[in-house]
């Protein structure tokens, strides 16, 4: 599965696919954060630490009702790069990154039950 992160205005190869996970633009994307996350973690009333585990029950419920949506993205990434963007500069507290991993245990977890199967 190849899955990489990036800015909003970043170029892809031929061989990439853009995946537009902002707010922003697309507040209703599964893998967009609400804006009750977003502005509490840019006021400072929440750390970093309670931003990840917010933005995974957000994510972990759309999952519950809409695991199509999140599929259809791992295996998209099995068949081309999938490039996650979003207008954060500051990689390290952003939820491109939470969004990569949460699709990365969507595809381990598909693994193990396909092998057990």
């Amino acid at each position: 599965m190849r899955i990489k992160t990036a800015r909003i205005n970043y170029k892809p190869n031929s061989d990439e696919v853009v995946v537009d996970i902002t707010v922003k633009n697309r507040p209703l994307h599964i893998l967009s954060p609400d804006w009750e996350i977003v502005n509490a973690f840019r006021d400072g009333k929440i750390t970093w630490p309670e931003y990840e585990k917010r933005y995974y029950l957000l994510v972990g419920e759309r999952y519950f009702y809409r695991p199509a949506e999140f599929e259809d993205i791992v295996k998209l990434a099995k068949q081309q790069t999938v490039v996650l963007t979003c207008f954060c500069t500051d990689e390290k507290h952003c939820h491109r990154q939470l969004a990569k991993h949460f699709l990365q245990t969507i595809d381990a977890i598909n693994t193990i039950f396909y092998l057990k199967s």
